[in-house]
């Protein structure tokens, strides 16, 4: 890959039989960078970050990678929370972590203190609420050190502190390990608390709209150029055709 990027997508399309999802979509990610995909509900966002993480197959196109995908060295944290009913919050941490032949429950323990739940360890799934499971999973997929973070709405449960407190966290392991994060949102607010760099999707078939760089000084007063990109992707389809 060249210089600092980690992965690159190039002319990725999709469709499931007659329905193109996806059309034509191309971007480059970052080592140290977060970028954030930005779109209506039932526009492809989750569709593309399958496809990138290699849990889904596009119909044209390729991926560009130095890292095997899906691998160990490639998180993935979905919508849903897929924690294993019948195990503890620090159990579900420490299953990921034998996944990849560690029993490090000191390790589990440190990223359950990291998303503030280290209180909570010997909870169950049902016992905590939903935006408690998001933290869990969390936890889980940053214990095993991933290069590439992909995140689906990771922070769609939580109320705004909580929210503002992940999205340090998420920004600070991605700086300080050179790691990379794509994550998918419908929400301007959230993606301009994490993003460096935003990405517009049009209605289905998505393309790239528009490539928005943040600034962190600008990060507070960007919010209408943001929302007016993404206004203007869903009235009226105008794709950017380079990454």
């Amino acid at each position: 890959m060249v210089n600092n990027i980690l992965l690159s997508a190039e002319n990725i399309s999709k469709s499931f039989k007659k329905l193109k999802v996806l059309d034509n979509i191309s971007l480059d990610l970052s080592q140290g960078k977060i970028t954030c995909i930005l779109g209506s509900s039932g526009c492809g966002k989750t569709t593309l970050l399958k496809i990138i993480a290699g849990l889904e197959k596009a119909s044209k196109g390729k991926i560009l990678s130095s890292l095997t995908l899906p691998g160990k060295e490639v998180g993935y944290m979905s919508q849903e929370d897929s924690l294993l009913p019948w195990k503890t919050a620090e159990q579900n941490v420490l299953f990921a972590l034998e996944l990849i032949g560690s029993k490090n429950h000191r390790q589990a323990m440190k990223m359950l203190k990291l998303v503030h739940l280290n209180h909570f360890s010997r909870y169950y799934p049902h016992e905590l609420s939903g935006g408690q499971r998001q933290r869990v999973s969390l936890a889980r997929m940053l214990a095993l050190s991933p290069k590439l973070l992909l995140l689906d709405e990771p922070l769609s449960a939580l109320d705004i502190v909580i929210k503002n407190d992940l999205t340090k966290i998420i920004r600070n392991y991605v700086i300080e390990n050179k790691a990379t994060a794509l994550m998918i949102t419908h929400s301007v607010e959230e993606a301009l608390m994490i993003a460096d760099t935003i990405l517009i999707l049009s209605p289905r078939p998505a393309c790239i709209t528009d490539r928005i760089e943040i600034n962190n000084n600008e990060r507070n007063n960007a919010f209408a150029r943001v929302k007016e990109a993404l206004e203007c992707a869903i009235m009226e389809k105008k794709c950017v055709t380079s990454s």
